[in-house]
């Protein structure tokens, strides 16, 4: 396992020797995002902010399902009745492998959860 890790990590060295010093970059512009996407990248960066303010106080199960809901919303564009079931869907999943099978310790907030 070792062998393979440090061959990994040998292959990813070269090629990122080859990115920074062999291949010519390509003259792109980069520009901020106006409009609906500069809103979509804004409402993600805050749903971001707010999980990771929330899961101390409701949990990882719960501040997982609002996050999942708002960023299939924001970024999506998906109607709200899909993002929440979805977004259950997620919470349900995510709670269920790290945290029963995998036992990982989540914070679990007011709904013991």
């Amino acid at each position: 396992m070792t062998r393979f890790l440090s061959f990994s990590v040998f292959i990813i060295l070269i090629l990122g020797a080859c990115e920074a010093f062999v291949l010519k970059p390509r003259n792109l512009s980069v520009s901020w995002p106006k409009g609906k996407p500069a809103r979509a990248f804004l409402a993600s960066a805050g749903v971001m902010v707010a999980y990771a303010i929330l899961i101390p106080y409701l949990g990882y199960a719960p501040s997982t399902f609002l996050a999942s809901a708002s960023l299939l919303r924001f970024i999506g564009g998906y109607r709200w009745l899909i993002c929440l079931l979805s977004g259950a869907g997620l919470a349900v999943a995510f709670h269920v492998i790290f945290g029963m099978w995998l036992q990982m310790p989540f914070p679990l907030g007011v709904f013991g959860i």
